[in-house]
C-alpha cells in the first residue's frame, strides 16, 4: 500500500474557520490525518470583509490542523460561499461550417467559451457551471454529440458567478498565508458531494445547508445540479430570537441553544438550571425557549421551500431534503422539517473516513471533509461527481474536466 500526496480542505465561515488534512492512498482509501477549526473573524455573511484577521483565523486552523496531522500543506481546496453568489440558466450555441458534417470536441471548447463569456456580466465571475443538456438541431436531451450529424449544437447549463470583489478578498486573505489553491468549490456543493449518493441526485433531492450567518439551498434533479440559493438568515438568527426572548445576552442564549435547544416538545413550564450573568441567576422557562426556536427555524423552512416553489422544483424532490450545517444540529429538526416540505427528511453526514475522530462525524463538518474529499476526487473516495451530467460517454466526462479547469474566478487565487 503505497502513500500519495496530501490533500487539505479549507472552509472559511463566518462562525468558524475548519481545516482538513487527508492522506490518498493507492487502494483508493482515504485517510483524514488532521482537522483545525479556529473561530472566523473578518468573514460577514460567507464574505472576507477584513483581509487581515480572516487571514488569521486560517493561519489558526491550519496550524492546529497541521499539528493533528505532523505534516505541513502548502495547496488547499478552498470553499467559496456567501449571499453574494446567483444562479442563472444560460445557453450558448455554435454553428457548423459548410464543410464541416459531425460535432467534434473543437465544438464543445467553442461552447464553453461563449457560455463564459455569456455568463460573466458586469462585476460577477464565474463560480462554477453544471452542464444540463445538449440539444443539437432543436432535439435536447442528447449526452454525447461527438461524431453525430447537425448543423447547430447547443448547450444549457446552470451558472453559478460570484462578485470579483468578494472573490479577490478571499484571495488575499490566502495570500497571506502563503497557501497555494488547487480549486475554490462551492461550500454548500462541497457538502452535497460529500453527503449525497448518485440515486438520491437522479431522483431528485434537496440540500439545505444551515450554517451561522446563510442558510444555502441546493437542489439536484435527473443527475444535474439545478440550483443554489443562499438567504441571509441562520443560526445567528436564532440565537439573536433567543436573546431578544429571554432577555438575556447574545452569549447566555447561544448557550442556551447549544446546550438545552431542541425542536421536540420539552415539558411544558419546565425551568432549566439557572445561568449567571453580571452575579444574578436567570431562569429560562423551556417551553419558551422551545416556542422561540421552532418558530425561527419554521421561518427558515418555509423560506428555503418558498425557493423551490418558485425554481419550479418543489414536486421534483423524490429523494427528499437533506439538512447539514452546524446550525441543523437542533434535535427535532428533520421532523419539523418533514412535515413542512410534506417530504422525507434526513440528515446529511460526510461518509465516516479512516482516521476520522467520532466526535467529527457531525453535520458541522459536512462541507470541510467534502472539501477534501474533493481535492481527493470523486472518482478515488467513492461519493457521487455531481457536474450536473448523467453521463453516458466520454464527452460528458471529458468536459467534467474542462469544468473544473476552465471555470474558476479570473481573479489569481494564489501568491
Amino acid at each position: 500500500m503505497g502513500r500519495r500526496q496530501l490533500v487539505a480542505g479549507l472552509e472559511v465561515g463566518s462562525f468558524k474557520t475548519v481545516a482538513v488534512i487527508a492522506q490518498r492512498y493507492r487502494n483508493d482509501q482515504t485517510h483524514v490525518l488532521g482537522l483545525g477549526t479556529a473561530p472566523s473573524a473578518g468573514v460577514f455573511r460567507g464574505q472576507v470583509v477584513d483581509v487581515d484577521a480572516a487571514a488569521e483565523s486560517i493561519k489558526a486552523a491550519i496550524k492546529h490542523a497541521q499539528r493533528a496531522a505532523r505534516a505541513e500543506i502548502e495547496r488547499v481546496c478552498v470553499g467559496v460561499s456567501g449571499s453574494h453568489l446567483a444562479t442563472t440558466t444560460e445557453t450558448a450555441d455554435v454553428l457548423l461550417r459548410a464543410n464541416e458534417r459531425t460535432f467534434q470536441h473543437r465544438h464543445l471548447q467553442q461552447l464553453l467559451a461563449r457560455l463564459t463569456q455569456g455568463a460573466q456580466r458586469g462585476d460577477r465571475e464565474i463560480v462554477y457551471v453544471s452542464p444540463l443538456e445538449f440539444v443539437v438541431d432543436g432535439t435536447a436531451r442528447v449526452n454525447d454529440p461527438i461524431g453525430l450529424a447537425g448543423r447547430r449544437l447547443a448547450l444549457k447549463a446552470t451558472v453559478v458567478t460570484g462578485v470579483s470583489g468578494s472573490l479577490e478578498n478571499q484571495a488575499k486573505a490566502l495570500q497571506q498565508c502563503g497557501l497555494e489553491v488547487d480549486f475554490a468549490l462551492l461550500q454548500p456543493y462541497a457538502a452535497a458531494t460529500a453527503c449525497l449518493d448518485q440515486e438520491q441526485i437522479q431522483s431528485g433531492v434537496a440540500v439545505i445547508d444551515i450554517g451561522h450567518s446563510t442558510t444555502d439551498v441546493m437542489a439536484f434533479q435527473g443527475g444535474a445540479f439545478k440550483l443554489m440559493h443562499s438567504i441571509p438568515i441562520a443560526g445567528e438568527a436564532v440565537t439573536a430570537d433567543i436573546s431578544k426572548g429571554l432577555h438575556v445576552p447574545v452569549n447566555v442564549a447561544e448557550e442556551l441553544k447549544l446546550s438545552y435547544g431542541q425542536l421536540a416538545g420539552p415539558n411544558p413550564g419546565a425551568s432549566l438550571p439557572a445561568h449567571s450573568f453580571r452575579s444574578q441567576m436567570i431562569d429560562v422557562d423551556s417551553s419558551l425557549l422551545h416556542e422561540i426556536l421552532e418558530a425561527r427555524y419554521e421561518d427558515m423552512l418555509l423560506r428555503a421551500r418558498s425557493v423551490l416553489v418558485e425554481a419550479g422544483l418543489i414536486h421534483h424532490l423524490a429523494a427528499g431534503v437533506v439538512l447539514t450545517g452546524g446550525a441543523s444540529q437542533i434535535t427535532g429538526l428533520p421532523s419539523l422539517a418533514s412535515k413542512v416540505f410534506d417530504m422525507p427528511v434526513d440528515r446529511g453526514l460526510a461518509p465516516f473516513l479512516f482516521g476520522m475522530n467520532p466526535s467529527a462525524h457531525s453535520v458541522e463538518f459536512t462541507t470541510a471533509f467534502g472539501l477534501a474529499l474533493a481535492a481527493i476526487g470523486p472518482e478515488e473516495h467513492g461519493q457521487s461527481q455531481l457536474t450536473g451530467f448523467n453521463a453516458r460517454g466520454n464527452t460528458l466526462e471529458s468536459m467534467r474536466r474542462w469544468i473544473r479547469q476552465l471555470f474558476q474566478p479570473s481573479i489569481s487565487w494564489s501568491s
